[in-house]
């Protein structure tokens, strides 16, 4: 699910937190954004204050240079063995795992919506739409898709990224039936809808930081093998974290699977800072 062809990303000194990721968006503190650098080049020289630290100045702002540069440099050699040192730079110089978590806010909250979908049988989307599982039954595997979609995305800065795991999530936990039944979703099923968008929303989130990073080289099919390697690495520490905690939680209310998923997006960003 490639997606770094063409988005530069957020830059330097753009908040860490966005205004529509906290139920209270005042307590963002926004920043200017200075004039983009072009992070695909390392133009840092090793040593320095930015290299040892990516995330060193104002902690409510985002600087990603160190990260961009290492990703860069692991997608320029072919390799994937440069992701760790990528992941843990991203890791800090995104705030540690709660600011993460907090950061996520929206893409979290969908994913409450989704599991009460799956797991009690109904939801309300953000426009207060209610879908059922019930008004799913009979149709095609794909309508039902996008029937949700519609209903649960957010009207943020996310809805593209959101939309795209979830599309992913559904269609991938559904794979192999044409018409939608609601009695084949089992407990299982709905575990592995919620890893898959968990994996989906971080694996998208990191790309979209990654400005050029995936442009150091004119390899497309070297490009598109990186990033499901990426994905790959994403996946395995998310389903790490992920699997035993969402397992056997059908019955959840909404806020209490935003905080189990808090908690997983926590834990992910601990593993990458701590370079295991």
């Amino acid at each position: 699910m490639g997606t770094s062809a063409s988005a530069k990303g957020p830059r330097p000194g753009s908040p860490l937190i966005p205004p529509w990721a906290d139920p209270v968006p005042d307590e963002v503190v926004p920043a200017p954004a200075p004039e983009e650098e072009d992070a695909s080049k390392d133009t840092t020289t090793p040593g320095s204050p930015a290299d040892e630290d990516p995330a060193a100045g104002d902690p409510a702002t985002l600087n990603l240079l160190g990260f961009r540069r290492s990703l860069g440099n692991a997608v320029g050699s072919g390799t994937s063995g440069g992701f760790g040192k990528a992941l843990k730079r991203y890791a800090k110089a995104t705030g540690g795992g709660r600011t993460a978590a907090r950061r996520l806010g929206s893409p979290l909250r969908t994913g409450s919506r989704v599991h009460s979908l799956f797991g009690t049988g109904t939801a309300t989307g953000p426009t207060g739409q209610t879908i059922t599982l019930a008004s799913l039954n009979g149709l095609s595997v794909r309508v039902a898709v996008d029937r949700v979609v519609s209903a649960l995305v957010p009207l943020d800065g996310d809805r593209d990224k959101v939309a795209a795991a979830l599309q992913d999530a559904l269609s991938t936990a559904l794979a192999g039936a044409e018409t939608f039944d609601q009695n084949a979703i089992t407990p299982d099923v709905l575990t592995d809808m919620m890893v898959i968008y968990l994996r989906d929303v971080i694996f998208q989130t990191v790309v979209a930081d990654s400005g050029r990073a995936f442009q150091r080289t004119d390899d497309l099919q070297q490009v598109a093998r990186m990033e499901r390697e990426l994905l790959a690495l994403v996946g395995q520490v998310v389903n790490d974290q992920a699997r035993s905690l969402l397992t056997g939680t059908s019955g959840l209310g909404e806020a209490q699977i935003v905080g189990l998923q808090e908690q997983i997006v926590t834990e992910v960003w601990d593993v990458w800072e701590s370079g295991q």
